[in-house]
């Protein structure tokens, strides 16, 4: 466990493009195009949580459930981080359901290393500005 949050650690820091937060109408286009070129195309999506600092009330992700089948994906709400954070095609997710030490690990260190890269004023690699970019195009064909 500590060397995959150690990967995940070594993987934000090594980012480094300056940061804007993301509107949770761009995370919503970026879910549905992620979706629309994994074949998914007809998911209609709902908000179902949206994780926020405290201090700004900026959304660090957002939790989108699929409203017409099981499923969820969650999109950063920083452009300094990959686009897509997770997604299942398997189940939804479910806000009142306890989670896995794992996952709550895994969030607390992207939460902080989000923190970490708006404090510092850090920028996106290469890879991720490409992956905003495609996947918040609104005339997006995969």
């Amino acid at each position: 466990m500590k060397k995959i949050i150690s990967l995940i650690l070594v993987f934000f820091l090594i980012i480094n493009a300056y940061s804007v937060k993301v509107e949770m109408k761009k995370a919503q286009i970026v879910a549905q195009n992620f979706l629309s070129e994994r074949n998914k195309q007809s998911v209609k999506l709902s908000i179902v949580f949206q994780k926020k600092y405290d201090k700004s009330n900026e959304a660090l992700y957002y939790v989108f459930n699929f409203s017409n089948t099981k499923g969820f994906i969650i999109v950063s709400g920083d452009d300094n981080v990959y686009p897509v954070l997770a997604y299942s095609f398997e189940s939804s997710y479910d806000v009142n359901e306890q989670k896995p030490d794992a996952y709550i690990d895994w969030f607390n260190t992207i939460e902080k290393e989000i923190l970490f890269m708006k404090q510092k004023k850090l920028s996106a690699d290469k890879k991720t500005s490409d992956a905003w970019t495609y996947y918040s195009n609104p005339n997006f064909k995969p």
